[in-house]
């Protein structure tokens, strides 16, 4: 008699323990996930600045480019180009600025990340991602 309610008093402690720690893996493993995500978003925009930059400076001395306000836009856009599909495009959440001189092209892409888990949303709904390039023309 006294092994049987012993049994049932342990059923119920390893429900509860179950409970506690299930909660920890998932939140673990969700925060991962997000944390993936960040650092994917985070590589993409680095990237895509430097690639952008990298474009525009290759032109600064180009006939076509001769008035920098055309070479800004046109790696704003180049760098928008590249990027739809990858990144949502809204303008609350992508932003690309170039500036353009004769000796150096900068990029800077600021990209909100909003996190899609329940639970990490609700500690905090987004990050605010930024990432800059400069390349000199030589």
């Amino acid at each position: 008699m006294q092994a049987t309610s012993r049994m049932r008093s342990d059923t119920g402690a390893s429900t509860v323990e179950f409970a506690i720690v299930g909660t920890l893996l998932l939140l673990l493993m969700f925060g991962t996930l997000e944390g993936g995500r960040l650092f994917n978003s985070w590589m993409l925009i680095t990237s895509e600045a430097r690639e952008g930059s990298r474009w525009g400076v290759v032109r600064v001395g180009d006939p076509a480019y001769s008035d920098l306000n055309v070479l800004k836009s046109d790696v704003e856009e180049h760098v928008r180009a590249r990027t739809s599909g990858l990144l949502d495009q809204a303008p609350a959440v992508f932003n690309v600025q170039a500036t353009a001189t004769e000796e150096q092209v900068t990029v800077t892409i600021d990209y909100r990340v909003s996190m899609v888990t329940p639970i990490i949303s609700g500690i905090r709904p987004s990050f605010q991602l930024r990432a800059a390039s400069t390349m000199r023309s030589e």
